[in-house]
């Protein structure tokens, strides 16, 4: 009996304290990911490959956000021997912002880490993303190319990172 009294309290504790974290995670948390203009383009076998598309993320209120992909950024693979490399960093001018390939590279499915910075704290999302739809033909000499427009997405695996005044890029906010 009275291991159940405490237990009694500790659940509600807990269940309150989580539901707090979330809120305080919401300001500084995109509210979507879009991804435009994606093409594919592979040639033959062993013949160079390139993916390019556009990135940009979105929150509720952007005045205490510091990320670069908030004005958009290129992200551009091109491999010369046909096989795109993982940690692919898009332009934004700072290394927040990465994309993965999580199957084979004609699939367009990704793993995009990003990180930014809210309220002086670094932040961090890790997002699978798959592009869909996907249009894919291939001419007669063999080249595939595949594009689609527009994917809004909604980021995943939020969470703080770096609560210092070191996170920032030379220790002060920029």
């Amino acid at each position: 009996m009275h291991i159940l009294i405490p237990s009694l309290f500790l659940f509600p504790a807990l269940c309150l304290a989580s539901l707090l974290d979330n809120r305080e995670a919401e300001p500084c948390a995109p509210t979507s990911y879009t991804i435009t203009n994606f093409h594919y383009t592979a040639g033959p076998s062993g013949a160079p490959a390139q993916i390019v598309f556009d990135f940009q993320s979105a929150y509720a209120n952007t005045s205490f956000i510091d990320d670069p992909a908030l004005a958009g950024a290129v992200c551009n693979a091109t491999a010369a021997n046909g096989e795109i490399p993982n940690e692919t960093e898009c332009s934004t001018g700072r290394a927040n912002l990465i994309f993965d390939l999580r199957a084979p590279q004609q699939n367009a499915d990704f793993q995009i880490p990003h990180s930014w910075h809210c309220n002086g704290q670094q932040w961090q999302s890790s997002t699978h993303h798959k592009i869909d739809p996907l249009d894919c033909s291939t001419d007669a000499a063999g080249t595939l190319t595949c594009g689609s427009s527009t994917n809004v997405f909604v980021p995943e695996d939020v969470r703080r990172v770096c609560a210092h005044p070191e996170c920032w890029p030379g220790g002060k906010r920029s």
